[in-house]
């Protein structure tokens, strides 16, 4: 059979086309080499981000400022080694009022050491202001200083951005803040991500929520989406009803201590001596007493309200 099947083969390769001639075999054609364009496109490196979950935390952190939640480089989303791009946010519940007292308080840091600032937050000492900064090819730090002051006792929601045009972005409740250039390419570290207390300063005093980390900056109604998400499952500080408990026994102490006072008030009256009957008036109307204070209640110029 295989002898039979390679005759064959060979049979219609010799059988002839045209009244005996062979078939021409077809010319080859040299394809020329593409020489060099004039003009080419400028070429960058592309950052790949292996890491698409962007949610750092997803639960409520809560703070004393003597902790701090630490997340490693390799769980962030990788942010590209230079010429970085972010966006970090997260919702805040602060339970302490500014001290002058107290230096900076950290709310985020990301670094392995001094020289490290992409991307960190503190308050700033006796404010509740916020310095943002990151570090640059030029700089060890850059900063910006929040305009507004974040509040205590109820939640908010702050973003800080950097984008390709070394703009830095402060946002606080999805609403842009404030705004600084930056000197340089700004450079990132492999460091990891500490929230609240880090390596060198006590951290904030309060609870933590909602916390991701972008390889990009997002645009401004992006952060307000992100905010009016965030603010929605933090609209109320409800921690599985401790507010309420803690009302409750508020105005429970505060019964007991009315209460405590009246009956010492009670006590002091009783131990008083008899007062002596006096003749004179007593003023029930303020034109009729002189160097007295306004009517309904005012202090009069130049004089203060009497203690109860």
């Amino acid at each position: 059979h295989r002898l039979a099947l390679t005759a064959m083969v060979l049979a219609l390769c010799v059988i002839p086309a045209h009244g005996g001639h062979h078939a021409p075999l077809p010319a080859v054609r040299r394809v020329a080499r593409l020489e060099r364009p004039v003009h080419w496109v400028g070429a960058s490196i592309v950052h790949e981000n292996k890491t698409r979950d962007t949610e750092v935390l997803s639960g409520v952190l809560s703070l004393d400022g003597r902790f701090g939640l630490v997340v490693q480089d390799t769980l962030l989303p990788q942010l590209a080694p230079i010429k970085t791009t972010f966006t970090i946010s997260l919702a805040l519940f602060l339970l302490h009022e500014p001290d002058h007292s107290e230096g900076y308080r950290g709310i985020f840091w990301k670094g392995l050491g001094n020289n490290h600032r992409t991307p960190s937050a503190w308050l700033v000492p006796g404010s509740n202001r916020v310095t943002f900064r990151v570090s640059t090819t030029s700089a060890r730090e850059v900063w910006g200083t929040s305009t507004l002051s974040l509040p205590t006792r109820r939640w908010c929601h702050v973003a800080f951005s950097m984008g390709s045009d070394r703009l830095m972005r402060f946002y606080i409740d999805g609403q842009l803040d404030a705004v600084v250039e930056v000197v340089g390419d700004v450079v990132a570290n492999a460091g990891p991500l500490f929230v609240g207390r880090d390596m060198s300063q006590p951290g904030l005093r309060g609870f933590v929520a909602s916390v991701h980390l972008h390889s990009f900056a997002l645009e401004d109604e992006d952060v307000q989406q992100a905010a009016a998400t965030a603010m929605s499952r933090h609209s109320a500080p409800d921690f599985d009803g401790e507010p309420e408990r803690e009302a409750r026994l508020t105005q429970h102490v505060d019964r007991v201590i009315d209460a405590a006072r009246h009956k010492e008030f009670q006590q002091l009256m009783e131990d008083l001596p008899p007062a002596p009957e006096s003749p004179t008036p007593v003023a029930t109307d303020a034109t009729e007493c002189d160097g007295c204070g306004g009517r309904d209640g005012e202090a009069g110029e130049g004089g203060e309200e009497e203690d109860l």
